[in-house]
């Protein structure tokens, strides 16, 4: 699956450019400019806010390697032209964007995800008493968490140029600066197709290896049915996640993956914990799933803000579930 980012092999250049030093100027065909500091407002802005600036902020024109842009300029200047409602820009950090207000999942709580995990695997073995639908879905969802977890921990984080330049980048508030590297926001359909085709041998192997006795025809339905998930949701929460604005439909590099879309339940408490967890996967050492959490809690890498300081991101707007408790 290293091959899902060879499109970038010239963004992987430009990124080896400022690995060899910041103040160094960049070669013509780099498609993002020098790194900027800026900070904002303590606290993250929810969806609904980006929703209503997307209603009055000028779309953003031009995101291609030959034109590179940021889109969350858009959100910042809109809301500066507001004076911020009345709040100075700050260099205090809400408690999300703090690795010190972060802790990991206890011992406790990996041991239930294990044990979850555990029932899972035996109702998919149990072809006599649980129907082939239910246990080829726990079946292919157990491998996507699985695959993901790898695949970002791994791969993501240990040769992708342009994952790794996405993390150095990205600023503290998880904003993104002027001129970033587009093509780490969204993936692209390269990912989406290997996804669908590797999940299909996978599936039926665990399928044929383990006598599930479940009918094969589900199988390239259900692989696929997981790179569609997959590249929909990613391809709209990771713009959210970074503040980055975008247009229905709209991608934000010639790809051709799946583009953003607004119709998805991004008002949630779901929704708002997935932004929360991959904030968490940018301010600590962990959590790897995005869209399909499950193998953090398993593997020990999941990560939750303290007690002591989910009120707090409560009080700042955001909503959590039971994860922090």
């Amino acid at each position: 699956m290293s091959t899902c980012f060879s499109s970038h092999t010239q963004t992987a250049r430009c990124a080896n450019s400022i690995g060899a030093g910041a103040n160094k100027s960049l070669a013509p065909s780099c498609s993002f400019q020098p790194l900027r500091a800026h900070v904002r407002p303590n606290g993250l802005k929810r969806c609904s806010q980006l929703t209503a600036l997307r209603a009055t902020a000028p779309k953003h024109q031009g995101l291609s390697r030959g034109a590179p842009q940021s889109a969350s300029n858009v959100v910042r200047a809109t809301l500066a032209s507001d004076n911020l409602q009345g709040n100075e820009m700050t260099n205090d950090l809400a408690v999300q964007f703090k690795s010190k207000c972060w802790q990991k999942l206890s011992m406790k709580g990996q041991g239930i995800a294990i044990g979850v995990t555990a029932l899972s695997t035996a109702v998919v073995l149990d072809s006599a008493h649980f129907p082939a639908p239910i246990r080829m879905f726990l079946l292919s969802y157990a491998l996507a968490t699985s695959v993901e977890w790898a695949y970002h921990k791994y791969n993501m984080h240990g040769v992708d140029d342009v994952h790794i330049l996405h993390h150095s980048e990205t600023n503290d508030d998880m904003s993104m600066p002027q001129g970033y590297n587009i093509n780490a926001i969204q993936f692209p359909l390269s990912a989406s197709l290997q996804i669908a085709g590797y999940g299909i041998p996978l599936l039926a192997a665990v399928d044929l290896a383990f006598h599930l006795n479940i009918p094969l025809w589900y199988v390239p339905l259900a692989s696929t049915a997981v790179a569609v998930s997959h590249a929909g949701l990613w391809n709209t929460l990771h713009p959210d996640t970074h503040e980055v604005l975008l247009e229905m439909n709209e991608k934000m590099s010639d790809s051709n993956g799946a583009s953003y879309q607004p119709w998805l339940p991004r008002e949630s408490w779901w929704w708002d914990w997935l932004i929360l967890n991959h904030t968490g996967h940018h301010t600590i050492v962990g959590n790897y799933n995005c869209v399909f959490p499950g193998a953090d809690c398993v593997f020990g890498t999941f990560y939750h803000l303290k007690p002591e300081h989910s009120d707090t991101y409560r009080a700042a707007g955001g909503s959590i579930a039971s994860a922090s408790k």
